[in-house]
């Protein structure tokens, strides 16, 4: 005799567990979920999301510009070798996907981040996520990024008028700007998908520290990469943050 038990959660999972003494073992656990297709799987949070969303049980399709980096292997991985700027490889991994989650980092060298790159990429998968029906749309920014329309931090403000023109990353981070200002303008009013955007700060790589949760300001340093990918693979079932911009910490 075989009882089934569904554990609610993100994502739901069954257990089916045999009630005859003479049979007892350890419950054997299946987990029902989605699939995400991933943008910037081999960047520092990506590839740590990567691994925790096949861990979870989620099925990934992963847009990634060198298949040989990704060190994961799993049956529900499936890799689609190209860059973010071609429109028939992103329209591959989108399609059949329940969610999309954009890791994208910059260049190498900041001070050369093409203009507007993060923008035309979400603008380029905006359309293809309504036409494939995905859910939720979750985008990785920073904390250096204001809500749209809301005035940045002091602190964040002094620190992407110094370190961020000295190195470069400003261009990022402006692309970013408008990347939150397009989600709230045109995603947000067409509900479809929802929308997530983290704004995570002062990551490191490393062994998990703590549960991340959603804070009013965070500190320049001390969260790891780890982490933040946690974050951001509950975040795809929590209703709570659906239509929000929230600071990691």
């Amino acid at each position: 005799k075989v009882v089934l038990w569904i554990r609610l959660g993100p994502p739901a999972q069954l257990l089916l567990h045999r009630t005859d003494p003479q049979q007892a073992r350890e419950p054997h656990l299946f987990i029902m979920s989605g699939t995400i297709g991933l943008i910037g799987g081999t960047g520092s949070t990506g590839k740590h999301f990567l691994e925790k969303a096949l861990d979870a049980g989620y099925s990934v399709k992963a847009l990634v510009r060198t298949p040989a980096k990704v060190t994961a292997k799993s049956d529900n991985l499936t890799l689609i070798e190209g860059s973010f700027a071609d429109s028939d490889k992103l329209k591959e991994t989108i399609v059949g996907c329940d969610y999309v989650v954009s890791m994208a980092g910059s260049m190498a060298n900041p001070k050369k981040h093409p203009e507007d790159m993060f923008l035309n990429l979400v603008k380029e998968i905006h359309p293809l996520m309504r036409e494939a029906g995905v859910k939720v749309f979750v985008y990785q920014a920073g904390s250096l990024n204001a809500e749209p329309y809301k005035p940045n931090s002091k602190t964040a403000r002094f620190f992407r008028m110094t370190y961020g023109k000295f190195t470069g990353l400003e261009n990022a981070l402006k692309d970013h700007d408008n990347v939150l200002a397009y989600v709230h303008d045109e995603m947000q009013k067409e509900g479809d998908p929802k929308t997530i955007c983290t704004r995570p700060s002062g990551m490191a790589d490393g062994d998990s520290k703590k549960k991340l949760t959603v804070v009013e300001s965070v500190s320049p340093s001390g969260y790891m990469y780890c982490d933040v990918a946690q974050f951001a693979l509950d975040a795809l079932t929590d209703e709570s943050l659906y239509g929000t911009y929230p600071m990691v910490g």
